[in-house]
């Protein structure tokens, strides 16, 4: 479980980004997080995802508080973030082959896994191509393909939605639904169209003036 009590953060002290937040997040519970841009909520996954230090309050994973240490043994985590990070003079497969290379699999192993996502997700025919030469929609289906390379404790996603026209919007979502229920994860998903919340199953909150409160109906 995560259990975030009385988070605070700013950039300046003049004002807090994020204001005395505190939520649990439980196995198997999807929650969404409507929020406009500068409102925090990308602060708010990066200190989740043990990126951002100074803060005050308490972040818990099954008890321990966050640091990057735990997400190498005690806590997986898959993040979507509105930008991909990736190798960008290197081929979709390589990018994907690096996820697992990192993780001490086999070369056989690894051929397998990577072929089965690429046919999965229609990226065959961008195998060899590079990152940079992918338009929004191909690169967020390979990130996608990566977060399934891996067995998933949590996932979270940075408004990965903006800009998509409703039919890709649609495959995304249906594709995260998919990804949550094979690893019987939990997920944070915060976006600033409320509307994509209907494709979850999720409790919904709203962010803003740096407070988090539950949106109801």
């Amino acid at each position: 479980m995560l259990s975030v009590k009385h988070l605070t953060f700013a950039y300046t002290k003049e004002y807090n980004i994020l204001n005395n937040i505190s939520f649990d997040l439980n196995s198997n519970q999807i929650m969404f997080i409507y929020g406009e841009c500068e409102s925090g909520r990308t602060s708010l996954l990066r200190i989740l995802l043990g990126m951002e230090p100074s803060f005050d309050g308490e972040v818990c994973y099954n008890n321990l508080n966050v640091n990057k240490n735990i997400f190498k043994s005690d806590v997986s985590v898959g993040f979507l973030p509105q930008k991909m990070a990736c190798i960008e003079n290197k081929s979709v497969y390589y990018n994907l082959d690096y996820v697992l290379k990192i993780r001490k699999i086999n070369k056989a192993l690894r051929e397998v896994k990577i072929n089965n996502v690429l046919k999965c997700y229609g990226l065959d025919r961008l195998r060899d191509e590079k990152m940079k030469n992918l338009g929004t929609f191909d690169r967020l289906k390979v990130a996608i393909a990566r977060l399934t390379l891996r067995k998933l404790d949590y996932i979270y996603v940075d408004d990965v939605f903006k800009d998509l026209p409703n039919s890709e919007a649609k495959y995304v979502c249906d594709e995260l639904n998919k990804l949550i229920k094979i690893n019987e994860a939990s997920a944070i998903i915060v976006c600033d169209n409320l509307d994509i919340a209907n494709y979850f199953k999720c409790s919904r909150y709203r962010l803003e003036l740096g407070e988090l409160n539950i949106i109801e109906g």
